[in-house]
């Protein structure tokens, strides 16, 4: 009846997925290539796993699944983007660590940034990216078909280049200082802490104010 199709649109879709589970699989080093494991793992800010298992599966883990899973303690931080960018934390947590941070917003509407493997991105509006003076690229929003009114830009911050002199990095601290320049809420999860995603450095960190959650 209506024609909302676009290229775009026939991009999102649901999947489902029906594979066999291996007979045995190493919890310190799970599959990353096959099904289920590659889809769960293609998206880097998953809360929440559902398993629907049969009656006589579930019994027989339940007891293993409420002692061996922690529960899982975040840190909401207050950080600009430039903070990002020095000294121990960047040098601590980005360039040789492992850290999850996603910023408050909505995407699609919002200036939304994320932390994952040494990549930050950053969604944003068309001004603030024409202003920015960075590389990005359009992305759909939910408006006018052909309109580009939102753009991704993808630093990855573990690159030699990404080194405080080196002329493009310069370009994004730059970009931090002068345009990105407002202290945002974050989502903080350090992967390298097994016990409860916690880092007791962040306690001590100066640019940045913490509260758990």
């Amino acid at each position: 009846m209506f024609d909302f199709q676009d290229d775009a649109s026939r991009l999102e879709k649901c999947y489902t997925t029906v594979a066999q589970l291996p007979a045995f699989i190493d919890p310190k080093q799970p599959p990353t290539k096959r099904s289920p494991f590659s889809c769960i793992l293609s998206h880097s800010f998953t809360h929440t796993v559902e398993a629907i298992l049969p009656e006589d599966a579930y019994l027989a883990i339940e007891k293993s699944l409420s002692s061996n899973i922690p529960k899982l303690q975040y840190a909401r931080v207050f950080m600009s983007l430039s903070s990002l960018l020095e000294g121990d934390f960047f040098n601590n947590y980005i360039k040789s660590g492992n850290i999850l941070m996603i910023s408050e917003g909505r995407s699609g509407t919002d200036n939304v940034f994320t932390l994952s493997d040494g990549i930050l991105k950053l969604e944003l509006g068309r001004e603030v990216f024409e202003r920015t003076g960075l590389t990005g690229k359009a992305i759909r929003s939910g408006g006018r078909r052909h309109a580009k009114e939102r753009y991704l830009i993808e630093i990855d911050l573990r690159q030699p280049s990404m080194l405080h002199g080196k002329k493009g990095f310069e370009k994004v601290v730059w970009a931090f200082n002068n345009v990105l320049v407002q202290s945002v809420a974050w989502l903080f999860y350090d992967l390298n802490i097994a016990a409860d995603g916690m880092a007791e450095g962040l306690y001590s960190l100066s640019s940045a104010s913490r509260d758990d959650i």
